[in-house]
């Protein structure tokens, strides 16, 4: 079983803190902003597959029972959560544990919900 050296740990708990930053201030503007920002692509007639999303993870954040504009946005929502959960217990792992083994696995099988879920909402 491999261990982080103290370096790669840290390097690696700045780039989970980054991402869980970025996420947390995204989901944070999308609840509480009053500006939903419209989609350029639909201004000039071109139809979005994204279209829809900030107000429908609006919606979900604020427990709206409303019908979602995009039917896809609660997959993506679903994959924009299990990247936030991730990073917090990629932190938690880190902080009590240095071995590479189960990170590797735990990360693995994160992708894939990420990718299940995208894959869901192409369908």
């Amino acid at each position: 079983m491999t261990t982080l050296s103290k370096t790669a740990v840290f390097q690696y708990q700045t780039v989970n803190y980054t991402l869980l930053l970025i996420l947390l201030i995204g989901a944070v503007f999308a609840l509480y902003s009053p500006l939903t920002p419209s989609c350029y692509y639909s201004d000039l007639g071109i139809t979005c597959p994204s279209c829809g999303l900030t107000r429908d993870f609006k919606s979900i954040l604020q427990g709206a029972k409303a019908p979602f504009i995009n039917p896809a946005s609660p997959y993506y929502f679903a994959a924009f959560s299990c990247l936030i959960l991730s990073r917090v217990t990629a932190i938690i792992r880190l902080k009590y544990r240095r071995k590479t083994n189960g990170l590797i696995r735990f990360e693995g099988v994160v992708v894939g919900l990420i990718a299940l879920c995208l894959l869901l909402a192409r369908l």
